[in-house]
């Protein structure tokens, strides 16, 4: 009995998009924040508290749109879930319904398969078994071939021959469908048993041919050896002879080697004595230059020292000198500067009180224009053949009550 379940369909059925759009009332909330979006677009920078206060407006109203749409998703996301838990628990109370009968039925069917599998294979076993017994006996007709190389005899091979024969005569019956393959084997084995037992007569008939040379060549040795024997105690008697001859040379060579040792270690002695006093006379050389040397390098030192220390007192004494005139460069600059300010200050202190002091005259003629700062400076320097600084500073000190 198969449980249908009812499909939406495919015209009417709204996709995850859909539904997530519907829960979020996204087609009206969508231009409700493109409105509130465009009104300020227009903030673009803050200029005064006034345009603080409406930024922060703005960014309160968007900020309340954007914590409703959270809350909105967060109760539709939950719903989600509690209806994912749902439809989960609804599936598990179907599938229990059916679920027991299904193990049942393939349990049984699995048992059925396993019985027939196992006889299957119990066949199988057999089968093999049985083959394996007859290739295991057409093996033994062939390893005949190989325990008859291992024989020494020919009496040996022919024993096998016949217990060949005997085993082929007893198990002719049981080779069924590989009688053939038995009986070759069988051919094969008794003409390779044949032509080692050929081999082993013809070994040993060999044997006995090589015995009987041998022992004419034993007896042949045996007269050669007692004529070597009789050789060898007349060359025992002439070796004796030199062996006396050669201890007593050997024991005059050793005396003499022993007194030119004697003398080679005299002499050996006189030479290291030598070379010991020639070596003390080095070291104290070497220690009186090795002084000399450390005495002068001291002494080196301590003028680089002091060279160094100079060095150093100079350089300090020229960084305190170059430090000294920067010092008073900028103090130089700081007051001409200060001195121009006052300069100018009071050029235009000057100016002023001219311009009040002067009063035009109550006449029908036009009015001298008043020379320009620049004119009254140029007029100065062409004067008194003076440089505008000069004429500059004298404004400066200008006093009008001497």
């Amino acid at each position: 009995m198969n449980v249908e379940f009812a499909e939406p369909e495919p015209s009417t059925a709204l996709t995850v998009t859909a539904r997530a759009a519907l829960a979020l009332k996204s087609a009206q909330v969508r231009e409700k924040l493109k409105a509130l979006v465009a009104k300020s677009v227009n903030i673009g920078e803050i200029k005064n508290p006034a345009g603080r206060a409406e930024c922060h407006s703005a960014a309160m109203v968007l900020a309340d749109e954007r914590i409703d749409i959270t809350k909105t998703g967060k109760a539709a996301r939950d719903d989600a879930v509690k209806f994912g838990k749902a439809v989960i628990a609804e599936e598990a109370a179907l599938i229990a319904i059916t679920e027991p009968e299904e193990k049942r039925l393939l349990a049984l069917r699995d048992a059925w398969d396993a019985a027939r599998a196992a006889e299957k294979a119990a066949k199988e076993l057999a089968e093999r078994n049985r083959i394996t017994a007859i290739h295991t006996r057409i093996a033994d007709i062939k390893g005949f071939v190989a325990l008859a190389l291992e024989c020494r005899t020919a009496e040996r091979v022919q024993s096998l021959i016949d217990k060949l024969a005997a085993k082929i005569d007893q198990e002719h019956y049981a080779f069924d469908e590989f009688a053939n393959e038995a009986q070759a084997a069988f051919d094969a084995t008794h003409a390779k048993l044949l032509e080692i037992l050929a081999a082993k007569q013809a070994e040993e008939a060999e044997r006995v041919r090589v015995k009987a040379e041998q022992e004419a060549q034993a007896a042949a040795l045996k007269a050669e050896r007692e004529a070597l024997d009789a050789l060898r105690v007349e060359q025992e008697m002439f070796a004796l002879h030199a062996a006396t001859q050669r201890a007593r040379d050997e024991a005059e060579a050793q005396a003499k080697r022993e007194a030119e040792a004697a003398e080679l270690a005299r002499q050996r002695a006189e030479i290291e004595a030598e070379i010991a006093a020639r070596r003390e006379a080095e070291a104290a050389a070497e220690k009186v230059r090795r002084e000399a040397e450390e005495a002068d390098m001291a002494a080196r030192r301590e003028a680089l020292a002091k060279e160094a220390a100079d060095l150093a007192a100079a350089k300090a004494a020229h960084e305190a000198e170059q430090a000294q005139a920067r010092q008073a460069k900028t103090e130089r600059l700081a007051d001409q500067a200060r001195r121009e300010d006052q300069a100018n200050l009071a050029a235009r202190r000057f100016c002023d009180m001219e311009l009040s002091q002067e009063q035009p005259a109550a006449t029908d003629e036009t009015p001298t224009a008043r020379p320009s700062d620049a004119e009254i400076v140029a007029a100065l320097c062409a004067a008194f053949g003076a440089m505008p600084s000069e004429v500059v500073q004298w404004l400066v000190d200008f006093d009008p009550t001497n």
